[in-house]
């Protein structure tokens, strides 16, 4: 179970995720470097990359959505009535999207978004 702080983890881990080592659209990971960054040890470095990317993509489908009004292909946990992401819905999120991509190296090959979208919709479906 995860202990750190989500106030601290939060800004730190989409911080990282979007600017790591310079990062640009050109240089988004992989899924191998997903991956990897998401069974890096616990509260290292790229653990907070792996946390990044997960809240990112899924913070980026909510605005998406009530600027469309588009639905996700998958069903998340209802964040409260503030809007925001709770630390237990984000530590609920983050731990299903990390089985996934443990539990399916046949997709590493695959875009990292890709990826994240399949462990969302396997992880979150919609009945």
């Amino acid at each position: 179970m995860r202990h750190t702080s989500i106030a601290i983890v939060l800004p730190v881990a989409v911080a990282l995720a979007l600017h790591a080592n310079g990062s640009s659209a050109e240089s988004l990971p992989d899924g191998e470097t997903l991956q990897r960054l998401c069974a890096a040890q616990e509260d290292t470095i790229e653990d907070m990359q792996c946390s990044g990317h997960i809240i990112a993509f899924y913070a980026g489908w909510q605005k998406h959505q009530r600027e469309t009004g588009e639905r996700p292909p998958f069903c998340t946990p209802k964040p409260p009535a503030t809007g925001t992401v709770t630390g237990s819905t984000t530590m609920h999120v983050e731990a299903e999207v990390r089985k996934h991509l443990s539990g399916h190296p046949e997709l590493r090959h695959k875009n990292y978004l890709f990826l994240l979208e399949k462990a969302f919709e396997e992880a979150f479906p919609c009945p």
